[in-house]
């Protein structure tokens, strides 16, 4: 009797990380199915972890299976959680440049040769980042004021693997991506990376600066360790 059994393991790609403290899962759509294992973790593990975690990443890539089934590769939408917007994508095939026109009803429209997907998500992750400038910075800078620790200059990137980084000059950079988070996660990061700029460590004076500011910040990482596992490649779970 032939049953319709869902092949397992699923295809999937290990990628290690020397600052992973723990096992991750992510899927997105140029990487699909991807486990983010720490240097001191082997094959056995990956292979455990994927079967405890079977019933999420079944349900996950059954989802995304279905969302990609007619996909161009472009997304559908952009959720910014920061905000509280929603961004819808429509596409428009034209001759000419592709360009990206922004609709005052949070629409964008993809115009141009459409079916240059690399192309048109370049478009897509400029536009991200210019939007992240927009939002972060302000933010950034009115957080230094309230609890009084200046920096020196910021950078606006587009990391894989690190929301935000300081360094010994008190030059911190944030991932464009934090826009896809809540806001109140995104100023826990914030603060965590203003911290640094008193303490360039994860010492117990630095976490008890943290606290002080974020009462709150073991809930909060905890919470993006979540986003970190559901979180799509467009801010879409």
């Amino acid at each position: 009797m032939q049953t319709d059994l869902p092949l397992w393991p699923p295809a999937y790609r290990v990628r290690k990380s020397p600052r992973a403290k723990y096992l991750q899962l992510k899927i997105c759509p140029q990487e699909g199915l991807e486990v983010v294992v720490p240097y001191r973790f082997g094959q056995y593990d990956v292979e455990s972890f994927l079967l405890t975690h079977r019933v999420w990443i079944e349900k996950k890539l059954k989802i995304f299976n279905k969302k990609n089934q007619t996909s161009t590769g472009i997304p559908s939408q952009i959720r910014l959680l920061m905000a509280n917007e929603c961004w819808r994508i429509e596409t428009l095939p034209a001759v000419g440049r592709t360009k990206i026109i922004t609709r005052p009803d949070s629409t964008l429209i993809v115009m141009g040769n459409i079916e240059n997907i690399v192309e048109c998500q370049t478009l897509l992750n400029k536009w991200l980042r210019k939007k992240a400038q927009m939002m972060l910075i302000p933010l950034l800078d009115t957080i230094a004021q309230e609890i009084d620790l200046p920096y020196q200059k910021i950078s606006i990137r587009s990391q894989k693997t690190r929301w935000g980084s300081c360094d010994s000059n008190k030059n911190i950079s944030l991932n464009c991506k934090l826009i896809f988070l809540p806001l109140h996660l995104v100023r826990y990061i914030i603060i965590h990376e203003l911290c640094h700029t008193r303490h360039l460590n994860h010492s117990k004076r630095f976490w008890a600066l943290v606290a002080k500011f974020d009462p709150h910040f073991a809930h909060h990482r905890r919470e993006i360790n979540r986003f970190n596992r559901e979180m799509g490649c467009w801010g879409v779970d």
